[in-house]
Protein backbone atom coordinates (compact mmCIF):
# COMPACT_ATOMS: atom_id res chain seq x y z
CA UNK A 1 0.00 0.00 0.00
CA UNK A 2 0.94 3.35 -0.34
CA UNK A 3 2.76 5.11 2.67
CA UNK A 4 2.87 8.62 1.86
CA UNK A 5 4.99 10.09 4.55
CA UNK A 6 6.65 13.14 3.43
CA UNK A 7 10.39 13.97 3.86
CA UNK A 8 11.12 17.27 3.27
CA UNK A 9 14.34 17.11 1.15
CA UNK A 10 15.66 20.72 -0.62
CA UNK A 11 15.41 20.66 -4.63
CA UNK A 12 18.72 22.40 -6.19
CA UNK A 13 17.05 24.74 -8.29
CA UNK A 14 18.68 27.14 -10.77
CA UNK A 15 16.89 30.50 -10.78
CA UNK A 16 18.68 32.32 -12.88
CA UNK A 17 19.95 31.69 -16.73
CA UNK A 18 22.37 33.19 -18.99
CA UNK A 19 20.52 33.47 -22.62
CA UNK A 20 22.36 33.57 -26.25
CA UNK A 21 19.54 34.68 -28.54
CA UNK A 22 19.29 35.51 -31.89
CA UNK A 23 16.66 36.93 -33.96
CA UNK A 24 15.84 36.18 -37.45
CA UNK A 25 13.08 37.94 -39.16
CA UNK A 26 11.94 37.04 -42.68
CA UNK A 27 8.68 37.49 -44.08
CA UNK A 28 6.99 38.52 -40.20
CA UNK A 29 8.29 35.27 -38.97
CA UNK A 30 10.72 35.46 -35.63
CA UNK A 31 12.80 32.82 -34.29
CA UNK A 32 14.14 32.85 -30.95
CA UNK A 33 16.86 30.73 -29.06
CA UNK A 34 16.83 30.78 -25.59
CA UNK A 35 18.49 28.47 -23.23
CA UNK A 36 16.79 26.13 -20.02
CA UNK A 37 18.85 25.48 -17.09
CA UNK A 38 19.40 21.85 -16.03
CA UNK A 39 16.82 19.95 -14.88
CA UNK A 40 16.40 19.18 -11.43
CA UNK A 41 16.00 15.89 -9.90
CA UNK A 42 13.00 14.18 -8.90
CA UNK A 43 14.09 13.95 -4.91
CA UNK A 44 12.86 10.70 -3.11
CA UNK A 45 9.78 11.22 -0.72
CA UNK A 46 10.20 8.49 1.63
CA UNK A 47 13.09 7.74 3.53
CA UNK A 48 14.06 4.14 3.38
CA UNK A 49 17.11 4.06 5.31
CA UNK A 50 19.45 4.47 2.32
CA UNK A 51 21.49 7.22 1.10
CA UNK A 52 22.96 6.33 -2.40
CA UNK A 53 21.84 5.82 -5.60
CA UNK A 54 18.93 5.30 -7.35
CA UNK A 55 16.93 4.98 -4.05
CA UNK A 56 17.52 8.57 -3.04
CA UNK A 57 16.98 10.66 -6.68
CA UNK A 58 15.95 9.78 -9.82
CA UNK A 59 18.05 12.13 -12.31
CA UNK A 60 16.49 13.67 -15.50
CA UNK A 61 17.95 15.41 -18.28
CA UNK A 62 17.11 17.33 -21.02
CA UNK A 63 17.68 15.58 -24.53
CA UNK A 64 18.34 16.81 -27.56
CA UNK A 65 15.26 16.66 -30.39
CA UNK A 66 13.21 16.81 -27.25
CA UNK A 67 10.32 19.12 -27.89
CA UNK A 68 8.43 22.04 -25.54
CA UNK A 69 5.13 24.35 -26.14
CA UNK A 70 5.10 27.74 -25.12
CA UNK A 71 2.08 29.26 -24.49
CA UNK A 72 0.70 32.86 -24.98
CA UNK A 73 -2.24 34.34 -25.81
CA UNK A 74 -2.79 36.47 -29.05
CA UNK A 75 -6.37 36.47 -30.43
CA UNK A 76 -6.61 32.91 -28.77
CA UNK A 77 -3.96 30.73 -27.20
CA UNK A 78 -1.09 29.34 -29.17
CA UNK A 79 1.52 26.87 -28.17
CA UNK A 80 4.70 27.40 -30.65
CA UNK A 81 7.04 23.97 -30.71
CA UNK A 82 10.34 25.01 -29.02
CA UNK A 83 12.89 22.07 -30.31
CA UNK A 84 15.68 21.16 -28.17
CA UNK A 85 18.55 21.78 -30.57
CA UNK A 86 21.43 21.44 -28.16
CA UNK A 87 22.68 20.11 -24.54
CA UNK A 88 25.44 21.08 -23.20
CA UNK A 89 27.63 19.11 -20.99
CA UNK A 90 26.18 20.59 -17.52
CA UNK A 91 22.78 19.76 -18.88
CA UNK A 92 21.69 23.06 -19.58
CA UNK A 93 19.36 23.04 -22.87
CA UNK A 94 19.53 25.49 -26.08
CA UNK A 95 15.56 25.63 -27.36
CA UNK A 96 14.71 27.28 -30.64
CA UNK A 97 11.20 27.84 -32.07
CA UNK A 98 9.48 30.42 -34.53
CA UNK A 99 6.23 32.85 -34.12
CA UNK A 100 4.55 33.09 -37.34
CA UNK A 101 2.16 35.45 -35.58
CA UNK A 102 3.88 38.12 -33.69
CA UNK A 103 2.69 38.59 -29.87
CA UNK A 104 2.70 42.25 -28.41
CA UNK A 105 6.02 43.04 -26.75
CA UNK A 106 6.60 41.82 -22.98
CA UNK A 107 3.64 39.17 -23.83
CA UNK A 108 3.90 36.27 -21.08
CA UNK A 109 4.13 32.48 -21.68
CA UNK A 110 3.50 29.38 -19.97
CA UNK A 111 6.90 26.67 -20.88
CA UNK A 112 4.98 23.60 -21.26
CA UNK A 113 7.42 20.29 -21.42
CA UNK A 114 6.60 18.04 -22.90
CA UNK A 115 5.60 19.26 -26.31
CA UNK A 116 2.48 16.56 -25.85
CA UNK A 117 0.84 17.94 -22.72
CA UNK A 118 0.47 21.53 -24.68
CA UNK A 119 -3.17 21.61 -23.78
CA UNK A 120 -2.43 20.74 -20.42
CA UNK A 121 -4.78 23.79 -19.58
CA UNK A 122 -7.97 24.04 -20.43
CA UNK A 123 -10.61 26.61 -21.99
CA UNK A 124 -12.46 26.15 -18.71
CA UNK A 125 -8.83 26.87 -16.29
CA UNK A 126 -8.98 22.95 -15.12
CA UNK A 127 -5.87 21.13 -16.00
CA UNK A 128 -5.73 18.08 -18.71
CA UNK A 129 -3.74 14.94 -17.57
CA UNK A 130 -4.93 12.69 -20.92
CA UNK A 131 -0.77 12.81 -21.97
CA UNK A 132 -0.38 10.53 -18.90
CA UNK A 133 -2.60 7.96 -19.82
CA UNK A 134 -0.44 5.97 -22.29
CA UNK A 135 2.86 5.13 -20.39
CA UNK A 136 5.48 2.09 -20.85
CA UNK A 137 6.11 1.52 -16.98
CA UNK A 138 9.81 1.92 -17.34
CA UNK A 139 11.95 4.65 -16.47
CA UNK A 140 14.22 5.53 -19.03
CA UNK A 141 10.47 5.99 -20.89
CA UNK A 142 9.11 7.42 -17.48
CA UNK A 143 6.89 11.23 -18.63
CA UNK A 144 7.55 14.06 -17.19
CA UNK A 145 5.57 17.88 -16.80
CA UNK A 146 7.26 20.63 -16.31
CA UNK A 147 6.12 24.17 -16.40
CA UNK A 148 7.62 27.18 -16.35
CA UNK A 149 6.92 31.08 -17.05
CA UNK A 150 8.32 33.58 -18.80
CA UNK A 151 7.62 36.70 -21.30
CA UNK A 152 7.79 36.88 -25.37
CA UNK A 153 10.18 40.20 -26.37
CA UNK A 154 9.81 41.00 -29.76
CA UNK A 155 11.65 44.09 -30.61
CA UNK A 156 14.93 43.41 -31.93
CA UNK A 157 16.47 41.19 -31.21
CA UNK A 158 14.05 39.22 -29.82
CA UNK A 159 13.64 36.80 -26.80
CA UNK A 160 12.37 34.97 -24.57
CA UNK A 161 13.29 35.59 -20.70
CA UNK A 162 12.92 33.12 -18.23
CA UNK A 163 11.16 34.21 -15.63
CA UNK A 164 10.09 31.12 -13.61
CA UNK A 165 12.40 27.36 -14.62
CA UNK A 166 10.56 24.87 -15.67
CA UNK A 167 9.83 22.58 -12.49
CA UNK A 168 8.26 18.89 -11.92
CA UNK A 169 4.27 19.08 -11.34
CA UNK A 170 4.21 15.16 -11.43
CA UNK A 171 5.43 12.59 -9.24
CA UNK A 172 7.45 9.43 -10.20
CA UNK A 173 5.90 6.31 -8.83
CA UNK A 174 7.92 3.45 -8.27
CA UNK A 175 5.65 0.18 -7.89
CA UNK A 176 6.41 -3.27 -6.98
CA UNK A 177 3.66 -5.44 -7.73
CA UNK A 178 2.57 -8.69 -5.69
CA UNK A 179 -0.34 -10.59 -4.58
CA UNK A 180 -1.99 -9.99 -1.29
CA UNK A 181 -0.20 -12.75 0.19
CA UNK A 182 2.79 -11.34 -0.78
CA UNK A 183 4.44 -13.15 -3.30
CA UNK A 184 5.76 -11.44 -6.40
CA UNK A 185 3.85 -10.83 -9.71
CA UNK A 186 4.13 -9.42 -12.95
CA UNK A 187 1.87 -7.40 -14.61
CA UNK A 188 1.20 -6.80 -18.21
CA UNK A 189 -1.12 -3.86 -17.74
CA UNK A 190 -1.60 -1.56 -15.09
CA UNK A 191 -4.36 1.52 -14.22
CA UNK A 192 -4.62 3.88 -11.73
CA UNK A 193 -8.15 5.61 -10.71
CA UNK A 194 -9.67 7.70 -8.32
CA UNK A 195 -12.38 6.94 -6.50
CA UNK A 196 -14.64 7.69 -8.98
CA UNK A 197 -13.23 5.83 -10.92
CA UNK A 198 -11.75 8.07 -13.36
CA UNK A 199 -8.73 6.64 -15.49
CA UNK A 200 -5.07 8.82 -13.92
CA UNK A 201 -2.85 6.65 -15.61
CA UNK A 202 -2.66 3.48 -18.21
CA UNK A 203 0.72 1.50 -18.26
CA UNK A 204 1.60 -1.09 -21.06
CA UNK A 205 4.84 -1.87 -20.32
CA UNK A 206 6.44 -4.12 -23.52
CA UNK A 207 6.64 -7.48 -21.69
CA UNK A 208 5.51 -8.66 -18.02
CA UNK A 209 7.42 -6.89 -15.33
CA UNK A 210 7.29 -6.28 -11.81
CA UNK A 211 8.44 -3.32 -11.24
CA UNK A 212 6.70 -0.15 -12.72
CA UNK A 213 7.42 3.82 -13.33
CA UNK A 214 4.48 5.28 -13.14
CA UNK A 215 4.15 9.19 -13.24
CA UNK A 216 1.01 10.89 -11.72
CA UNK A 217 -0.49 14.42 -11.00
CA UNK A 218 -0.55 15.37 -7.49
CA UNK A 219 -2.65 12.96 -5.46
CA UNK A 220 -4.69 15.01 -3.10
CA UNK A 221 -5.78 12.93 -0.09
CA UNK A 222 -7.89 10.12 -0.40
CA UNK A 223 -8.19 6.84 -1.78
CA UNK A 224 -6.74 5.85 -5.23
CA UNK A 225 -7.39 2.15 -7.04
CA UNK A 226 -5.06 0.17 -9.14
CA UNK A 227 -6.08 -2.35 -11.21
CA UNK A 228 -3.47 -4.66 -13.07
CA UNK A 229 -3.50 -7.77 -15.75
CA UNK A 230 -1.35 -10.60 -13.70
CA UNK A 231 -0.76 -13.98 -15.95
CA UNK A 232 -4.29 -13.04 -17.76
CA UNK A 233 -6.27 -12.34 -14.77
CA UNK A 234 -7.75 -8.90 -13.42
CA UNK A 235 -6.30 -8.08 -9.68
CA UNK A 236 -7.16 -4.86 -7.66
CA UNK A 237 -6.15 -3.01 -4.73
CA UNK A 238 -6.86 0.57 -3.37
CA UNK A 239 -4.50 3.00 -1.62
CA UNK A 240 -5.60 5.37 0.76
CA UNK A 241 -3.33 8.61 1.70
CA UNK A 242 -4.41 11.25 4.30
CA UNK A 243 -2.14 14.00 3.19
CA UNK A 244 -1.18 14.82 -0.49
CA UNK A 245 1.81 14.32 -2.60
CA UNK A 246 4.35 16.91 -3.19
CA UNK A 247 5.10 17.60 -6.59
CA UNK A 248 8.40 16.74 -8.24
CA UNK A 249 8.95 13.90 -5.77
CA UNK A 250 10.22 10.26 -6.42
CA UNK A 251 7.98 7.65 -4.32
CA UNK A 252 8.14 3.47 -3.87
CA UNK A 253 5.49 1.49 -3.04
CA UNK A 254 4.77 -2.19 -2.79
CA UNK A 255 1.53 -2.80 -4.11
CA UNK A 256 -0.66 -6.06 -2.68
CA UNK A 257 -3.46 -6.72 -5.57
CA UNK A 258 -6.15 -9.03 -4.58
CA UNK A 259 -7.88 -10.84 -7.35
CA UNK A 260 -11.42 -12.77 -7.63
CA UNK A 261 -11.89 -15.77 -4.55
CA UNK A 262 -9.91 -13.43 -2.20
CA UNK A 263 -11.82 -11.87 0.55
CA UNK A 264 -13.30 -8.09 1.51
CA UNK A 265 -13.18 -7.96 5.33
CA UNK A 266 -15.28 -5.56 7.77
CA UNK A 267 -12.48 -2.75 7.89
CA UNK A 268 -12.57 -2.58 3.74
CA UNK A 269 -9.10 -3.96 3.44
CA UNK A 270 -8.64 -6.98 0.97
CA UNK A 271 -7.30 -10.18 2.19
CA UNK A 272 -6.40 -13.97 0.93
CA UNK A 273 -8.68 -15.73 2.31
CA UNK A 274 -10.90 -15.61 6.15
CA UNK A 275 -8.27 -16.82 8.07
CA UNK A 276 -5.95 -13.60 6.71
CA UNK A 277 -8.39 -11.65 8.01
CA UNK A 278 -9.00 -12.84 10.95
CA UNK A 279 -5.08 -13.39 11.67
CA UNK A 280 -4.99 -9.43 11.57
CA UNK A 281 -7.95 -8.67 13.61
CA UNK A 282 -10.66 -8.60 11.27
CA UNK A 283 -13.33 -10.57 9.90
CA UNK A 284 -14.11 -11.54 6.42
CA UNK A 285 -17.85 -10.87 5.21
CA UNK A 286 -17.66 -10.90 1.18
CA UNK A 287 -15.39 -13.21 -1.37
CA UNK A 288 -14.54 -11.15 -4.82
CA UNK A 289 -17.03 -12.49 -7.45
CA UNK A 290 -16.52 -10.03 -10.74
CA UNK A 291 -13.82 -7.49 -11.44
CA UNK A 292 -14.13 -4.90 -13.60
CA UNK A 293 -11.40 -3.93 -16.22
CA UNK A 294 -13.39 -0.87 -17.52
CA UNK A 295 -15.33 2.38 -16.53
CA UNK A 296 -18.47 1.06 -18.27
CA UNK A 297 -21.32 3.05 -17.90
CA UNK A 298 -23.22 0.24 -15.86
CA UNK A 299 -20.73 0.42 -13.15
CA UNK A 300 -19.68 3.74 -13.26
CA UNK A 301 -18.40 4.52 -9.71
CA UNK A 302 -17.75 0.54 -8.97
CA UNK A 303 -14.46 -1.59 -9.39
CA UNK A 304 -16.31 -4.93 -8.71
CA UNK A 305 -18.56 -7.33 -6.96
CA UNK A 306 -18.60 -9.64 -4.08
CA UNK A 307 -20.89 -12.17 -3.14
CA UNK A 308 -21.33 -12.51 0.96
CA UNK A 309 -19.16 -15.73 2.29
CA UNK A 310 -22.54 -17.42 4.06
CA UNK A 311 -26.10 -17.69 3.31
CA UNK A 312 -28.61 -14.79 4.06
CA UNK A 313 -31.39 -15.26 6.76
CA UNK A 314 -29.18 -17.92 9.07
CA UNK A 315 -29.46 -19.84 5.94
CA UNK A 316 -33.26 -20.57 5.81
CA UNK A 317 -35.42 -20.49 2.38
CA UNK A 318 -37.37 -17.02 1.86
CA UNK A 319 -40.10 -16.25 -0.68
CA UNK A 320 -39.73 -13.82 -3.32
CA UNK A 321 -42.67 -12.18 -2.65
CA UNK A 322 -45.89 -12.48 -0.22
CA UNK A 323 -48.44 -11.37 -2.45
CA UNK A 324 -49.17 -11.42 -5.56
CA UNK A 325 -47.22 -9.10 -8.34
CA UNK A 326 -48.23 -6.35 -10.04
CA UNK A 327 -47.92 -5.54 -13.53
CA UNK A 328 -44.55 -5.55 -14.61
CA UNK A 329 -42.21 -5.09 -17.61
CA UNK A 330 -42.02 -8.74 -19.10
CA UNK A 331 -39.90 -7.39 -21.90
CA UNK A 332 -36.46 -6.91 -19.55
CA UNK A 333 -36.96 -10.61 -18.00
CA UNK A 334 -38.64 -12.99 -20.45
CA UNK A 335 -36.01 -15.36 -20.51
CA UNK A 336 -32.54 -16.24 -18.68
CA UNK A 337 -30.52 -16.54 -21.84
CA UNK A 338 -31.06 -12.79 -22.68
CA UNK A 339 -31.41 -10.89 -19.44
CA UNK A 340 -31.55 -7.12 -20.17
CA UNK A 341 -28.57 -5.69 -17.68
CA UNK A 342 -29.97 -4.44 -14.33
CA UNK A 343 -28.83 -3.76 -11.17
CA UNK A 344 -30.07 -5.42 -7.97
CA UNK A 345 -28.63 -2.56 -5.53
CA UNK A 346 -31.63 -0.31 -7.80
CA UNK A 347 -34.24 -2.24 -5.91
CA UNK A 348 -33.42 -1.84 -2.40
CA UNK A 349 -35.23 1.04 -1.55
CA UNK A 350 -38.51 0.02 -2.97
CA UNK A 351 -38.10 -3.73 -1.91
CA UNK A 352 -37.24 -3.45 1.31
CA UNK A 353 -40.37 -4.73 3.58
CA UNK A 354 -42.84 -7.68 4.42
CA UNK A 355 -44.28 -7.65 1.25
CA UNK A 356 -40.44 -8.72 -0.33
CA UNK A 357 -39.02 -11.46 1.96
CA UNK A 358 -35.91 -12.37 0.06
CA UNK A 359 -35.27 -8.89 -0.75
CA UNK A 360 -35.60 -8.03 2.99
CA UNK A 361 -33.35 -11.02 4.22
CA UNK A 362 -30.53 -9.95 1.27
CA UNK A 363 -30.71 -6.45 2.56
CA UNK A 364 -29.91 -7.34 6.00
CA UNK A 365 -27.73 -10.11 5.80
CA UNK A 366 -27.66 -11.35 9.43
CA UNK A 367 -26.91 -8.07 10.47
CA UNK A 368 -23.91 -7.90 8.98
CA UNK A 369 -22.60 -4.31 8.22
CA UNK A 370 -21.31 -3.53 4.92
CA UNK A 371 -17.52 -3.03 4.74
CA UNK A 372 -16.78 0.95 4.43
CA UNK A 373 -16.32 2.08 0.85
CA UNK A 374 -18.87 -0.61 -0.29
CA UNK A 375 -22.52 -0.30 -1.66
CA UNK A 376 -25.08 -1.87 0.62
CA UNK A 377 -25.92 -5.39 0.55
CA UNK A 378 -28.47 -6.35 -2.22
CA UNK A 379 -30.53 -9.35 -4.29
CA UNK A 380 -28.35 -9.86 -7.50
CA UNK A 381 -30.24 -9.64 -10.73
CA UNK A 382 -30.17 -12.51 -13.42
CA UNK A 383 -27.59 -10.55 -15.33
CA UNK A 384 -25.07 -9.85 -12.14
CA UNK A 385 -25.62 -13.65 -11.42
CA UNK A 386 -24.58 -14.79 -14.52
CA UNK A 387 -21.69 -12.59 -14.77
CA UNK A 388 -20.37 -14.12 -11.55
CA UNK A 389 -20.92 -17.03 -13.02
CA UNK A 390 -19.13 -16.36 -15.94
CA UNK A 391 -15.53 -14.87 -13.84
CA UNK A 392 -15.02 -18.29 -12.48
CA UNK A 393 -15.80 -20.11 -15.63
CA UNK A 394 -19.28 -22.05 -14.50
CA UNK A 395 -21.40 -22.78 -11.84
CA UNK A 396 -19.06 -25.44 -9.85
CA UNK A 397 -16.42 -23.21 -9.49
CA UNK A 398 -18.21 -20.34 -8.30
CA UNK A 399 -19.87 -22.29 -5.74
CA UNK A 400 -16.71 -24.08 -4.80
CA UNK A 401 -14.39 -21.16 -4.23
CA UNK A 402 -16.07 -20.25 -1.03
CA UNK A 403 -15.01 -23.31 1.07
CA UNK A 404 -11.32 -22.56 -0.04
CA UNK A 405 -12.14 -18.86 0.48
CA UNK A 406 -13.07 -19.88 4.19
CA UNK A 407 -17.18 -19.36 3.75
CA UNK A 408 -19.81 -21.98 2.97
CA UNK A 409 -20.53 -22.98 -0.58
CA UNK A 410 -23.73 -22.33 -1.58
CA UNK A 411 -26.28 -25.13 -1.26
CA UNK A 412 -27.78 -27.12 -3.99
CA UNK A 413 -31.01 -25.75 -3.67
CA UNK A 414 -31.71 -22.98 -5.90
CA UNK A 415 -31.13 -19.11 -5.17
CA UNK A 416 -33.34 -16.37 -5.89
CA UNK A 417 -32.44 -13.26 -8.45
CA UNK A 418 -34.21 -10.02 -8.54
CA UNK A 419 -35.29 -10.72 -11.83
CA UNK A 420 -38.87 -11.34 -13.30
CA UNK A 421 -39.86 -14.06 -15.55
CA UNK A 422 -44.25 -13.79 -15.32
CA UNK A 423 -46.01 -11.91 -13.38
CA UNK A 424 -46.40 -14.38 -10.75
CA UNK A 425 -42.66 -16.01 -11.49
CA UNK A 426 -39.10 -14.81 -10.84
CA UNK A 427 -35.79 -16.47 -12.09
CA UNK A 428 -33.64 -18.91 -9.79
CA UNK A 429 -30.55 -20.79 -10.30
CA UNK A 430 -29.58 -23.86 -8.90
CA UNK A 431 -25.76 -24.49 -8.09
CA UNK A 432 -26.03 -28.43 -7.87
CA UNK A 433 -27.41 -28.32 -11.51
CA UNK A 434 -26.24 -25.51 -13.19
CA UNK A 435 -30.13 -24.60 -14.62
CA UNK A 436 -32.06 -21.58 -14.24
CA UNK A 437 -35.85 -21.88 -13.40
CA UNK A 438 -39.12 -19.83 -13.29
CA UNK A 439 -40.35 -20.08 -9.52
CA UNK A 440 -43.59 -19.11 -8.57
CA UNK A 441 -43.01 -15.99 -6.13
CA UNK A 442 -45.68 -17.19 -3.17
CA UNK A 443 -45.76 -20.70 -3.57
CA UNK A 444 -44.44 -22.06 0.23
CA UNK A 445 -43.20 -25.36 -1.80
CA UNK A 446 -40.82 -22.59 -4.17
CA UNK A 447 -39.38 -20.87 -1.02
CA UNK A 448 -35.20 -20.49 -1.95
CA UNK A 449 -31.91 -19.80 -0.79
CA UNK A 450 -30.44 -16.03 -0.42
CA UNK A 451 -27.23 -15.11 -0.98
CA UNK A 452 -26.29 -11.37 -0.56
CA UNK A 453 -24.28 -9.56 -3.26
CA UNK A 454 -22.20 -5.73 -2.54
CA UNK A 455 -20.60 -3.62 -4.81
CA UNK A 456 -17.01 -2.01 -4.27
Amino acid sequence: MLGFVAMVLAIAACNTMEMDNQTAQKDGMITITAQLAPKTAMTKALDFGKDAGDNDIIVSTWKKGEHLAIRYYLNGWNAADAEITAVDGNGTATISFSLSTVPDDGTTCTIIYPYAAKDYFKSDGTTNTDFLKNQTGSLNSALDLRLGEGKIYTTSPATLEVTTQPAAKVDIFKFTIQDIAGTDKTATAFKVRDDSGNLMASVTPGSATGTLYVVLPVLEAGTYWFNATINDKPYITKATTSAATVAGKYYQSTVRMATLKNVIAANGKFYKDAAAATADETTAVAMITVLYTSNDDKITGFHGRALALSDAGSGNVFLWRSSQTAAYDHTKHYTYSNFEYEDGLDYNASHNNDTYPAFQAAISNNGTATPSGCSAWYLPSGEQWKTMISSFNGYSSLRDAFEAAGGTKMNKNSYWSCSESTPSSAWSISFSYGTWSDSNKISTGNAKYVRSALAF
